[in-house]
C-alpha cells in the first residue's frame, strides 16, 4: 500500500535532518510530499534556509553542484543555489553533469524493454517509470507480450450488461465502482445501467436520519448465526457476499463450503443506541436457542459495535486516546477518526507538542 505523507509525518521526518539535501536523500517520499505541498518553508532549521542572503555566489554554487551527478540532483538538493546558477549562466561550467537522456535507439531493443516491463505491475506504472521503453513498446507492438497486459479486457468487453453487473457487485457505491474500475463504470453510465445496481445506496447521516436495522444470517445446518447492525442493509449484504475483504459470514461459508443464507431483518427503524440494545437482545435470544455465534466482535451497548456509524469525537475522548500514544503517528494508527477530529479542531499541538531541533 502506498504510504501517505501527512504534514505531521513529514514534519517529524524533517526534524531528523539538517538540510533539504539530507531529507531528500534519506526520505525521498516525505521530501517530495513536503515540496509539493509547500511545507519545506516550515523547516526553518534546514541549513540552506539559514544561509545569509548573499551566500550563494559562483564559488559556493560550484561547490554545491560538484556534489551532484545530475542537474536534477542539484535542483532537488540545493534549489536556491540551482536557481542562482541558472540565472547567472554558471550551469554551463558544471561539465560533469551527466545527461539522463538515453542514446538514440536505446529502447529499440525487445529484451531491454521486457526487462523494464517485468519490474512493473501494470501499464500505468510502466509508462511512469520507463516512458521511453513504454513508447517503444507501443510503437513496436511489444506490450501485448507483457504479463500484466494479458489480463486486459478486449475492446467492447464492458459493453456487455452481464460483465458490468458482475463487476459492479464488487463495490458498495457508485464512487467505489468508479474508482475501482473506471472503464466498467463509464460503460454502465453510458448505457444507463447504474440504476440497476440497487445495492448502491446513498449513505444516511446517522445524526439526522437515525435509521438502523439489526439483521442475522442463520446457518441452520451448522447451528450457527451471525448477528449484526447497519444503516445500509443492501450494502452490508453485498459486503458479506462479494466484498474484497472477507467478513466473518463469508469466512464461515468458505470454511464449511456452504452457501450464505438470506439476510434476515430482525429489527427496523432504530437509532444507534436502540440498535446496540436490540443487537445484544437478539444475541442473547440466539444463545438461549443454542446457536453458536459467528461474530468476532462482542455485541451490545458500550462495545462500539456500530458498524459504519460515524462517532462524534469530543475533546475528552480524543485526549484520553492520545494519552495512550507516544506520537501523532501512533495516535493516527490507533484511531484514524479521532486523529482527524483532533487535527481539524487544532488539538494535536496540545496532545503532541512539536519539539524543534536544537
Amino acid at each position: 500500500m502506498k504510504k501517505i505523507w501527512t504534514y505531521e509525518k513529514c514534519y517529524e521526518v524533517a526534524l531528523k535532518c539538517k538540510s533539504r539535501g539530507e531529507m531528500h536523500d534519506k526520505y525521498g517520499g516525505a521530501y517530495s510530499a513536503a515540496l509539493k505541498n509547500g511545507w519545506l518553508k516550515d523547516y526553518t532549521w534546514f541549513e540552506e534556509l539559514q544561509k545569509p542572503k548573499d551566500y550563494w555566489n559562483y564559488d559556493t554554487c560550484y561547490a554545491a553542484a560538484s556534489e551532484c551527478e545530475y542537474a536534477v540532483d542539484f535542483k532537488n538538493k540545493y534549489p536556491v543555489a540551482c536557481t542562482k546558477a541558472y540565472e547567472n549562466g554558471w550551469v554551463k561550467d558544471y561539465t560533469w553533469f551527466k545527461s539522463p537522456q538515453k542514446p538514440n535507439g536505446y529502447w529499440q531493443d525487445y529484451d531491454r524493454c521486457m526487462e523494464c516491463a517485468l519490474k512493473c505491475k501494470n501499464a500505468s506504472e510502466f509508462a511512469k517509470k520507463y516512458p521511453g521503453a513504454c513508447n517503444a513498446a507501443r510503437d513496436n507492438g511489444w506490450i501485448k507480450d507483457y504479463p500484466w497486459y494479458k489480463g486486459k479486457k478486449e475492446s467492447g468487453y464492458w459493453d456487455d450488461y452481464d460483465h458490468c453487473f458482475e463487476e459492479a457487485r464488487k463495490y458498495n457505491s457508485r464512487r467505489e465502482f468508479m474508482l475501482g474500475n473506471h472503464s466498467a463504470y463509464n460503460a454502465a453510465r453510458r448505457h444507463g445501467w447504474l440504476d440497476d445496481y440497487d445495492w448502491f445506496e446513498k449513505k444516511n447521516n446517522i445524526y439526522t436520519d437515525n435509521v438502523y436495522v439489526v439483521y442475522a444470517y442463520e446457518f441452520k445446518e451448522y447451528n450457527s448465526v451471525y448477528v449484526g447492525l447497519t444503516c445500509h442493509m443492501n450494502i452490508r449484504d453485498n459486503e458479506h457476499r462479494n466484498g474484497k475483504k472477507k467478513t466473518g459470514v463469508r469466512k464461515f461459508a468458505d470454511k464449511n463450503n456452504c452457501e450464505i443464507p438470506e439476510q434476515i431483518l430482525l429489527e427496523d427503524k432504530l437509532n444507534p443506541e436502540e440498535a446496540q440494545d436490540y443487537e445484544a437482545k437478539w444475541v442473547e435470544h440466539y444463545n438461549e436457542l443454542g446457536f453458536n455465534l459467528i461474530n468476532k466482535a462482542k455485541c451490545g451497548k458500550g462495545c462500539g459495535a456500530l458498524g459504519s456509524v460515524v462517532r462524534k469525537w469530543s475533546y475528552e475522548k480524543c485526549k484520553a486516546l492520545a494519552k495512550q500514544c507516544n506520537s501523532r503517528i501512533e495516535f493516527e494508527k490507533l484511531s484514524k477518526s479521532a486523529y482527524e477530529a483532533s487535527r481539524k479542531k487544532g488539538w494535536l499541538d496540545e496532545f503532541f507538542p512539536i519539539k524543534k531541533a536544537a
